[in-house]
């Protein structure tokens, strides 16, 4: 589908949709996905263990990236 899900796990590692992404790629990849469709919906997830600071910090790091219309999922995507 044309869904865009970005999500961090307990283990530091981030998604897009369900491709691990290094780090380093994160940002480059998202602009890419959201250039001229920064008014699109982009579903964001994180792992209930991970401390809030650190859920903050990478919802932020997705706005910066493009991600600026995030929709929160609650339940947990990756099983």
């Amino acid at each position: 589908t044309d869904q865009l899900i970005l999500r961090l796990d307990d283990d530091g590692r981030i998604y897009i949709n369900k491709d691990v992404v290094s780090e380093s790629e994160f940002d480059r990849r998202v602009r890419e996905l959201t250039k001229g469709r920064e008014s699109k919906l982009v579903f964001f997830a994180a792992d209930g263990k991970i401390q809030y600071e650190r859920v903050m910090q990478f919802m932020d790091r997705c706005r910066a990236a493009g991600a600026t219309n995030l929709g929160i999922v609650l339940d947990d995507l990756a099983h």
